[in-house]
């Protein structure tokens, strides 16, 4: 590799792409370089033939001018040429670089269809579990309200209608953070576990203070 080739395959935008695609894009960017330097020779050959022309035309044949511009008129065209040869190397160069992103991009996605398949192996796994808890949840949220209903028949507690209300409020806050519930103010958030066990601190309160009336 030689201090262009190292130059280039130090860009950034080299290094930004796959590794397979390197090589061909560092070959499309040194002919684009060459044919850039050509364009510049070129130039340089025509500014040097203007500015000859005039004396070359009045002079005899033979003269030194003449000769110069015979040299000049030589050197664009085998620039011209080299251009044209750069040019169509260029088109192949580009066709190589799409060629490689493609076979990069097919790679690429058959090592994401990969991945993907083994994720979704966790996802069972996940899923049956969430579902194995949701369930739970829901189990011990509906024997924890037939209870507090219990208590509230026997005049003690919280109505069921006011449990669940708060306790919708509750969980729904707490489902925020993973886009299933809707946002509550700070100061309405109260996390579930505490709510219930705040209802259930309050049946206690008040059966004591009956049982210490009827002691009374």
């Amino acid at each position: 590799m030689n201090a262009l080739e190292k130059q280039l395959f130090e860009r950034g935008d080299v290094q930004a792409e796959p590794f397979t695609v390197r090589r061909a894009l560092v070959t499309l960017l040194e002919l684009q370089g060459r044919l850039s330097d050509a364009e510049q020779r070129l130039s340089g050959i025509r500014a040097d033939r203007d500015q000859s022309a005039y004396n070359a035309v009045a002079a005899p044949k033979g003269a030194p001018v003449s000769r110069h511009m015979e040299a000049l008129r030589r050197a664009a065209a085998e620039v011209e040429q080299e251009k044209f040869d750069l040019q169509a190397a260029i088109r192949t160069a580009e066709e190589k670089v799409a060629a490689a992103r493609e076979r990069a991009e097919g790679l690429q996605r058959r090592a994401d269809a990969e991945r993907a398949n083994e994720l979704a192996g966790e996802l069972d796994q996940l899923g049956v579990l969430a579902g194995e808890a949701l369930i739970a949840v829901v189990t011990r949220i509906r024997n924890y309200q037939d209870v507090a209903a219990q208590c509230h028949r026997l005049g003690f507690g919280a109505s069921p209608a006011l449990i669940a209300a708060n306790l919708k409020r509750s969980v729904s806050a707490s489902l925020h953070a993973i886009g299933l519930g809707d946002l509550v103010p700070v100061s309405q958030r109260v996390e579930p576990g505490t709510l219930l066990a705040g209802y259930a601190q309050r049946v206690r309160d008040e059966a004591s203070r009956a049982l210490e009336d009827d002691e009374e």
